[in-house]
């Protein structure tokens, strides 16, 4: 019986190292030593998370105000290209209306430059039927002159 728990304490004590917890345990400290070491331990690991998760939180907030900067840059952007777009869309009617404009005074600069042309034709036409009549008058008073003059 002796034997077998012998065999049994190195067979426990055997699997306690294989596992990894036993091997922490296989120091000849107390069980309260190991817990002070185990609280210890856990302790420092708490508070590399927590410094961790401070970094991280740090990194977050400089991402989120970074983002709400540049956020706040494109609705300004958006804001001022939305304003060009109207500028562009008013100063394209005003040139459309200004083209319209000068057209339509072209036209009407044509259409007067078309009839004071005309009128000038009209005026040279009889200007010349008159100068013809009134050479054809003035030769025949000169000829009824010449025709006296030998009668």
């Amino acid at each position: 019986m002796e034997l077998e728990l012998k065999i049994f304490k190195e067979k426990v004590i055997e699997d306690e190292k294989n596992s990894g917890i036993g091997s922490m345990f296989d120091d000849e400290k107390t069980s309260h030593q190991h817990i002070n070491l185990l609280k210890t331990k856990y302790m420092k690991m708490r508070r590399d998370y927590e410094k961790k998760m401070q970094e991280l939180n740090k990194i977050k907030l400089d991402v989120i105000s970074d983002q709400y900067i540049l956020n706040s840059q494109i609705d300004i952007i958006t804001q001022h290209t939305a304003k060009l777009y109207d500028n562009k869309h008013d100063y394209e009617l005003q040139i459309k209306k200004d083209l319209f404009d000068t057209d339509k005074k072209g036209k009407e600069a044509q259409k007067a430059k078309l009839s004071l042309e005309a009128d000038l034709r009209q005026l040279e036409s009889e200007l010349k039927k008159e100068d013809d009549q009134n050479y054809e008058n003035v030769m025949i008073l000169d000829q009824g002159k010449v025709r006296d003059e030998y009668s």
